[in-house]
This record gives C-alpha cells, sequence and structure tokens, in this order.
C-alpha cells in the first residue's frame, strides 16, 4: 500500500483470504485428527500410537482372501456397524469400462445382476445405469438387507465369475460408502 500498489480494500481482501485458508487448513487437520481417533478406535489402540500407512497400489491381498485391497477395508470399516444396526447397507460403484468391450460388458453385468436378484435373499435392490452420454460410465446402486448379506453376495460363485470376466473391462472403479437417510419404492 505504502508503494502505490494495492488499494486498503485489496489489502482487507488479501488478509481475509489469507485467514480463511489459515481456517481450512485447521479444519482438515480436525478432520484427520478426527478420523485417526476413529481408526484408533476400530484397531483398540491409542490414538496417539503411529499408524503407518501404506499405499494402496503397494498392498496385496494375501492368499485365501478373495476379496480386493478395497472390499476388505469396506468390510473392516463396517463389521461393528452392520451387527449394531437393522439398517440395509446401501453402496455406489461408479465403473469406466473399456468402449471395445461395452457390449460383453453389460452382457456380463445383467447375468450378474439377475442371478444376484433371483437367488439371494439378503440382496434387496441392483441397479446399473449409464452417464447419459457416455455408455461406457457405469453407474450401479447397490441395497443389501445387512452387512452379511453383503458378504455372502461376494462370496457367491455368480459374483465370482462376474468380477473374473470382466475383470479386463472395467478401467476404473470407485465404490462409495454411503448412509442411508431414506429408501423409498414404489412396486411396478
Amino acid at each position: 500500500m505504502n508503494n502505490g500498489l494495492a488499494t486498503l480494500p485489496d489489502v482487507l481482501e488479501a488478509r481475509s483470504a489469507v485467514a480463511e485458508a489459515a481456517y481450512n487448513v485447521q479444519a482438515a487437520i480436525g478432520t484427520e485428527d478426527v478420523a485417526r481417533g476413529k481408526l484408533a478406535t476400530a484397531l483398540g489402540t491409542s490414538p496417539l500410537q503411529p499408524v503407518p500407512v501404506q499405499a494402496m497400489d503397494q498392498i496385496s491381498t494375501p492368499e485365501g482372501i478373495e476379496l480386493s485391497v478395497d472390499q476388505a477395508i469396506l468390510l473392516g470399516l463396517h463389521c461393528g456397524y452392520a451387527q449394531s444396526s437393522p439398517e440395509p447397507i446401501v453402496r455406489l460403484a461408479e465403473l469406466e469400462i473399456d468402449p471395445d468391450q461395452l457390449q460383453a460388458y453389460e452382457a456380463a453385468l445383467k447375468e450378474e445382476i439377475e442371478t444376484s436378484i433371483r437367488v439371494e435373499p439378503g440382496v434387496l435392490t441392483l441397479y446399473a445405469v449409464s452417464v447419459k452420454d457416455h455408455p461406457n460410465q457405469i453407474r450401479l446402486f447397490e441395497r443389501y438387507s445387512s452387512m452379511d448379506a453383503y458378504q455372502a453376495h461376494l462370496r457367491t460363485p455368480h459374483f465370482k465369475k462376474y468380477k473374473a470376466g470382466t475383470q479386463n473391462m472395467v478401467k476404473s472403479l470407485t465404490l462409495v460408502e454411503t448412509e442411508p437417510i431414506l429408501l423409498g419404492s414404489k412396486s411396478q
């Protein structure tokens, strides 16, 4: 301001932006501390004890475990929730499919969904849609009666067949955990 490069409102706006950024940093640190506390509680250890974290791409699934690392983590995080709550498990999956294999993927997905709904009592809802104007971007809405039902679904022969058969078709997969607020539907 003394050099004529900024006006007082400019300086005040910059100070405000700096203060907001500092607040956001502290809020992020607080969120991280809460997450560390929850993780420590889940692990049965002290929140002050450091927990070494390995990059996901460096983790291999031990022999005898048929779940992916992501699935195992999600199951581990929900074990207590599933046993203490009668609420259904609701998950979203965001997939990007190799466009050259989209037709084969859709056939495999249709077979897996139809079989799951027909033979698994704990599978309540499986919806598959594509993003408008992006047919290779698939979104799945999954609803299970409980975490046990979800775990049982992952162990079924038809789900294992689907996962093995589509492994090279799926370019990316993001699993989204949700907390149900209200689930409603009409019979058709």
